[in-house]
């Protein structure tokens, strides 16, 4: 599994013991906090099931561009970093992350906040603002295919919406 999450680790994380995502100590299994909330310059963006009459997951920066025109004007004039979801071809509608670089710091309460207004104008859900959690998990690997099923998208790599 390839994923980021917001917190920070309290100890170096090792790559040959599993580590428990806890933001808080586990009374019940004894296990102490491993992660701690820390304010970060980054914002991830979950567009996820959103129906556009003028974009689609066909043209990945066309439909970036126009959920930032139509959804986040915040980010207008900005450099956002896109790519479509792990399920974007596979489920209908405009399915991608967008990543934005900030000028400071923002705390998880901060980016929740943001990320809601962004619904509550909206008029509905669009984005998942749960990416806001300091222990959610941000899941960054492309999906797999089996048995000879072809990728409906041809590049999922992060590409640059410039201004």
């Amino acid at each position: 599994l390839n994923f980021i999450v917001r917190a920070e680790p309290i100890e170096p994380p090792s790559i040959e013991v599993a580590q428990r995502r806890l933001l808080h100590p586990d009374q019940e299994r004894g296990d102490a906090a491993t992660l701690r909330a820390e304010p970060r310059s980054f914002i991830v963006i979950d567009v996820d099931g959103l129906s556009m009459a003028d974009a689609s997951m066909e043209h990945p920066e066309q439909a970036a561009r126009a959920v930032v025109d139509a959804y986040i004007p915040e980010l207008r004039g900005t450099t956002v970093l896109y790519r479509p979801s792990a399920s974007a071809g596979i489920k209908p509608d405009i399915r991608m992350h967008l990543i934005v670089w900030l000028q400071e710091p923002y705390t998880d309460s901060r980016v929740k906040s943001f990320l809601k207004s962004i619904n509550e104008r909206a008029g509905k859900r669009i984005v998942d603002p749960s990416l806001a959690g300091a222990v959610q998990p941000f899941y960054t690997a492309k999906p797999l295919f089996e048995d000879g099923a072809v990728d409906p998208i041809v590049d999922r790599s992060w590409k640059a919406l410039t201004p």
